[in-house]
């Protein structure tokens, strides 16, 4: 009977730990209705008012995911550099890696954020360091 329970008290903490661990590289439900209104509205000629919309909505999440603030930063990042605020922008990519950089499963996301930290690298003639970053995200 011991060996039971401790077999279901077992079981029972690695479903937890498991579901902890996928609830770090998925964004809440809440941001992910964000993200779709934002989106909806995303572009250069609307981009003050999908940046309103963000940061507002984001306010209102309460205990934001990892995935939550990446996509947060990235939307910051894409809005500075479309603004032609490339140092702004960078700060922004470098929150999107630092925010991920030690979860599981979210590899392709940190590409994409070594990514665009290589391209605003190159924007500000940051040749060699642009190189190094590419690099890195292969």
């Amino acid at each position: 009977m011991k060996r039971f329970l401790f077999l279901t008290t077992a079981l029972c903490w690695l479903t937890f730990l498991s579901s902890c661990g996928e609830r770090g590289n998925q964004p809440s439900e809440a941001m992910n209705r964000l993200l779709s209104e934002v989106n909806a509205i995303r572009n250069p000629y609307r981009m003050e008012r999908a940046r309103q919309l963000l940061d507002s909505g984001f306010l209102s999440i309460p205990d934001p995911r990892p995935m939550d603030r990446y996509y947060y930063y990235d939307f910051h990042s894409w809005y500075y550099r479309e603004n032609q605020e490339r140092e702004i922008a960078l700060l922004y990519t470098d929150s999107m890696m630092t925010t991920i950089r030690d979860i599981p499963g979210v590899e392709t996301h940190y590409a994409h954020a070594l990514n665009t930290r290589g391209v605003l690298q190159k924007e500000l003639n940051q040749y060699s360091e642009a190189l190094k970053t590419f690099y890195k995200a292969e």
